[in-house]
């Protein structure tokens, strides 16, 4: 959530809120818990302490992301960093992921918001950075926003591309084609089906009741 200056209104140095990832994250943790999931959730105003608290506490099967993202941008070591945006000016990026108890099957990535305060292709570089890194170090399958996309589609690709691996058992490859096929079909004005790109092993599937 954006923090206000003295007269309520919000600091421009600060992101905006994204009150549509949240409500897709609540949508995942659902679906995931339904499937029998152990679910541990981060709500939106979670500092980055207790993210990182959260990532290194137990392994985890599953790791979903919706969040600002940054590209390639200078840190005041001089530094260039990409990643997700946490608090305090910290990011959460595939170091952290990597240094996890148990590396992750699937990362599904949707931190593309970068496009509302910046280019459009800084978020494809940050899908394809991420990603690349997190297959190098282990994770079957990695899904990444590759542009901005909007809260009701990316919604309807989320709840069904998550429906479908761990509810019915569906191999990566045919869970990404119904995921984009449905917000195709829900949602024909515009380009959010397209924006997902897979990485890793299309015949992967998650364990049903997986615990």
């Amino acid at each position: 959530t954006p923090r206000r200056d003295a007269q309520g209104q919000p600091r421009p140095d600060r992101l905006p809120s994204l009150d549509g990832a949240a409500r897709e994250g609540d949508a995942v943790v659902r679906i995931l818990e339904g499937a029998g999931y152990a679910v541990s959730h981060s709500p939106p105003d979670s500092l980055a302490g207790d993210v990182f608290a959260r990532l290194f506490a137990r392994p985890c099967r599953i790791l979903v992301i919706a969040a600002h993202g940054i590209h390639a941008k200078c840190a005041a070591d001089g530094g260039y960093r990409s990643g997700v945006v946490l608090s305090d000016g910290l990011l959460l990026s595939a170091a952290e992921i990597g240094l996890m108890e148990t590396v992750p099957d699937l990362v599904f990535l949707s931190c593309c918001h970068l496009g509302k305060i910046g280019s459009g292709s800084d978020d494809q570089r940050l899908a394809a950075s991420l990603a690349r890194e997190l297959i190098d170090m282990g994770v079957r399958c990695v899904v990444a926003a590759g542009w901005e996309v909007r809260d009701d589609a990316a919604l309807s690709f989320s709840e069904t591309f998550f429906t479908h691996m761990t509810v019915h058992g569906a191999h990566f490859a045919d869970a990404i084609f119904l995921a984009r096929r449905a917000a195709l079909d829900a949602h024909p004005d515009c380009n959010t089906w397209g924006a997902y790109q897979a990485y890793g092993d299309p015949a992967f599937q998650l364990r049903l009741n997986a615990g």
